[in-house]
C-alpha cells in the first residue's frame, strides 16, 4: 500500500497531541477512513493499539470486507459482538 501522505493537506488537523512529523501520515489516515482518532481533538498518540484496533486499521486500509464470525468461537476474548469482531475474524482468516 503506497499513500503519498505529502498530498494531504494538514492545516485543518485538529487533533492537539499530533506532532507536525507525523500530522500527514495521521491526516491521511483520517481521510482516507483507517481511523477517527479518540476524540475531535486528541488522537491518541500515546495509547496503546489493540488487537480490535489494529484489525479494524488493516481491514479499512485493505477495503477487506467482513468474513464470517463463526472463527471468533476460538478466541474466549473476542465476541460476535464486539465493536471489531468482522475485523478480527477477517484478518484472523486472512492471517494477517
Amino acid at each position: 500500500m503506497d499513500i503519498e501522505v505529502e498530498h494531504y493537506d494538514t492545516s485543518t488537523l485538529a487533533f492537539e497531541d499530533v506532532s507536525e512529523e507525523y500530522a500527514p501520515y495521521v491526516t491521511a489516515a483520517v481521510e482516507l477512513g483507517i481511523t477517527t482518532g479518540r476524540t475531535d481533538t486528541r488522537f491518541g498518540t500515546e495509547d496503546p493499539v489493540t488487537r480490535a484496533h489494529a484489525s479494524l486499521f488493516m481491514t479499512r486500509a485493505m477495503n477487506l470486507e467482513a468474513d464470517d464470525l463463526s472463527t471468533l468461537l476460538q478466541f474466549e476474548d473476542v465476541s460476535e459482538t464486539s465493536f471489531a469482531s468482522e475485523a478480527l475474524a477477517t484478518v484472523h482468516s486472512m492471517a494477517l
